[in-house]
């Protein structure tokens, strides 16, 4: 959030103008890429299959990101699969579209090459989190770094998570029950609040270190 945001007009004057409704596939994993899209309002859930049949969450995306990219970039299969959670509106870029603004704008370029960078990385902390802490240390690791991708985040207020219990609970691999109770924890530490569909950060400092406990 926030890194392609002045690259925002770019993206959207090369696209197409989409509305999107909960439960829209914009993408599925193993499929050629024939582009990008630039959330402009709304929330999408990407999703892996792995070698057990099952299906995970790999990540939550939102306003002012960019799905599709890494696809458009190595020419290989999309690696994930991408469904609409919440209602909103985004630009389709073709991949020839796209590829084009990447040659013509080299700062929109590299933007885009940070942000694969940075992705890469918490999908790799977060396989990590995933085999060696408890859901404790799991939910406080991913709510903390998530609040600060918030544009609003700062040390003093914090940042919002805009998931529900059962949203964060897919995400962490745990159970809802597991998670709410987690969160009643979190809440009288003082680290948190629960709110309607979303998680008011108020101590990202406070979740890290107890992701830091295991």
């Amino acid at each position: 959030m926030g890194e392609l945001d002045d690259y925002a007009g770019l993206v959207e004057g090369a696209g197409v103008p989409e509305s999107w409704r909960p439960g829209r596939v914009l993408m599925r994993e193993r499929e050629t890429s024939d582009g990008v899209f630039f959330i402009g309002v709304g929330m999408v859930k990407v999703l892996a299959g792995a070698a057990n049949g099952r299906t995970g969450v790999l990540a939550w995306r939102g306003l002012g990101e960019l799905i599709g990219e890494q696809a458009c970039v190595d020419g290989r299969p999309r690696s994930a699969t991408a469904v609409v959670t919440r209602a909103g509106t985004g630009t389709f870029l073709a991949a020839p579209a796209f590829k084009e603004l990447m040659h013509d704008h080299p700062g929109f370029a590299e933007s885009v090459l940070r942000n694969m960078s940075i992705r890469l990385r918490e999908s790799g902390q977060d396989r990590t989190d995933l085999g060696t802490l408890s859901v404790g240390g799991r939910t406080a690791a991913f709510l903390a770094r998530y609040a600060r991708r918030d544009p609003r985040f700062d040390e003093v207020t914090g940042g919002v998570v805009s998931l529900t219990q059962q949203e964060l609970a897919e995400t962490v691999g745990a159970s809802r029950e597991s998670v709410i109770r987690v969160l009643q924890d979190f809440q009288e530490a003082g680290w948190l609040k629960r709110g309607r569909g979303r998680i008011f950060v108020l101590d990202a400092v406070g979740l890290e270190v107890r992701a830091r406990k295991g």
